[in-house]
């Protein structure tokens, strides 16, 4: 697997698509110690440094996906939703990236996660519940499942003072994702960039304003001790039936 042409292709595709919204976009050299950011998006009053990172699939597991396919087999997969350490060395090291550069100011500094591969819905998963800490939780009386934001361990904010928002998007869509935790969150929320991606925004205090989500940023619980997490979202939202339900990835192949 060519993961450096395809990372090109990734970057030429992003480029494309922030100019397409009426950005102006221009790529950043690269240093020999490859820590300079990808490019620079401007419109008429901000800009907006981005770093972009492409998830590839480990050419171990493709390799024998592709093997069993080939022999006739239905390949089957079933993958619990989860924060990936994998990851977050790799925001990580979009976050390092993007505070090395100082060749002029920006407004807002970004992180774009492409899913490119064979499982690009699972990684697109895998992005927000690293990002947010993400979670289902189920209400066992009203039968209502809703997502928590926070509940778990979240990138955006072990990052909050190195990365503004997110764009995570797959070869058929993306979503803008805002840290809540950041102290641009207002002013990135009426921005252009944001404006442009319409409906497909992640903001954990809007929809939780909405009864959509529950959104726990408020909570000081070490999120390694769950049932007292679990309690403070039970009190916080007045709700006593609730319980936090494994979010499961299935997907099944076969050549025909």
């Amino acid at each position: 697997m060519d993961t450096e042409k395809l990372t090109k292709l990734d970057e030429e595709f992003a480029c494309n698509e922030l100019s397409l919204m009426g950005f102006n976009v221009r790529k950043i050299k690269r240093l020999e110690d490859d820590e300079s950011p990808d490019f620079i998006a401007k419109d008429d009053f901000v800009s907006y440094l981005i770093e972009l990172k492409s998830k590839f699939p480990e050419f171990e597991k493709l390799q024998d996906r592709n093997e069993r396919l080939n022999g006739g087999e239905i390949v089957e997969e079933e993958t619990v939703v989860r924060y990936e350490n994998t990851l977050s060395g790799i925001i990580k090291k979009a976050a390092s990236q993007l505070n090395s550069y100082t060749e002029e100011q920006v407004a807002y500094k970004l992180v774009w996660l492409h899913a490119q591969g064979c499982l690009p819905d699972l990684q697109y998963k895998q992005f927000e519940v690293t990002l947010y800490g993400k979670a289902d939780i189920a209400n066992l009386v009203t039968h209502q499942v809703k997502p928590c934001y926070y509940y778990k361990a979240s990138d955006f904010y072990y990052r909050r003072t190195e990365i503004d928002g997110a764009i995570i998007s797959t070869s058929k869509g993306g979503k803008f994702c805002l840290n809540t935790f950041s102290q641009k969150y207002s002013a990135l929320k009426k921005s252009m960039l944001c404006a442009k991606f319409g409906s497909a925004v992640c903001d954990p205090v809007e929809e939780d304003l909405q009864g959509k989500a529950y959104n726990i940023s408020d909570c000081n619980e070490n999120r390694k001790q769950e049932p007292r997490v679990l309690k403070f979202v039970k009190e916080k939202y007045n709700q006593r039936h609730l319980t936090k339900m494994d979010s499961y990835h299935y997907r099944a192949e076969v050549i025909i």
